[in-house]
């Protein structure tokens, strides 16, 4: 079964519908597609795809590749993360609110080191924000910290997809330390994803050295 998001909720497609149409595509001739790629100085090898179609944003390729290839600290990532309060039950694109927990692990967050948090991008989910309490997505920020530590708190994106980071100051956070985080803390709530599905997640990261790589 193939499963296909819609705004009313989910639909499925029965494979087998789609053989006939599979098969169809399979025998449609290949050469008028090579002919316009060579034609346009892109030369395509037989069963390797074109590694930079028309409309890619090579930058972010490039960007996407350096962090999949960037060394990772044992740490980044370290932690254990719960929810501790939620909706019990959430319509497709109304507002509501959710704490989260994240203990700290062995290897603590260092100073310049962060704890990001990102609502499942792409379906509408309200971008995390700390300036305004009466806009969407507002998120109270709390540190309980045996060392002092505190976070400076940005958000990049626009109103939606977007992320917050929250980076250590003063002092370390160290193993048991808590950061606890209320999306939706204010009068607007934060807005949940705009289509019905399930097992929608909400993201947290950790650099823990602070190299910027989570």
């Amino acid at each position: 079964m193939i499963r296909r998001r819609e705004p009313w909720g989910e639909r499925f497609l029965d494979a087998a519908l789609l053989l006939p149409l599979l098969a169809l595509l399979l025998a449609l001739p290949l050469t008028a597609c090579g002919d316009a790629a060579m034609e346009e100085g892109r030369p395509v090898s037989a069963g390797v795809p074109n590694p930079t179609p028309d409309g890619a944003r090579m930058d972010q390729v490039r960007e996407f590749q350096a962090d999949l290839a960037a060394p990772r600290h044992p740490g980044d990532g370290g932690g254990t993360a719960r929810v501790t309060a939620a909706p019990e039950r959430v319509l497709a694109g109304t507002p509501g609110r959710w704490t989260i927990e994240l203990t700290i692990g062995e290897y603590g967050i260092a100073v310049g080191g962060a704890v990001t948090f990102l609502p499942e991008p792409f379906w509408g989910w309200s971008t995390p924000q700390s300036e305004r309490e009466t806009f969407p997505g507002y998120t109270h920020v709390s540190v309980t910290s045996s060392s002092g530590s505190t976070l400076s708190k940005t958000t990049i994106g626009g109103a939606e997809a977007g992320m917050m980071i929250m980076t250590v100051e003063g002092a370390p956070l160290v193993e048991g330390d808590v950061v606890t985080l209320e999306y939706g803390a204010g009068a607007a709530g934060a807005r949940a994803d705009r289509y019905a599905g399930r097992g929608a997640r909400l993201w947290l990261g950790v650099d823990c050295d602070g190299d910027g790589v989570r």
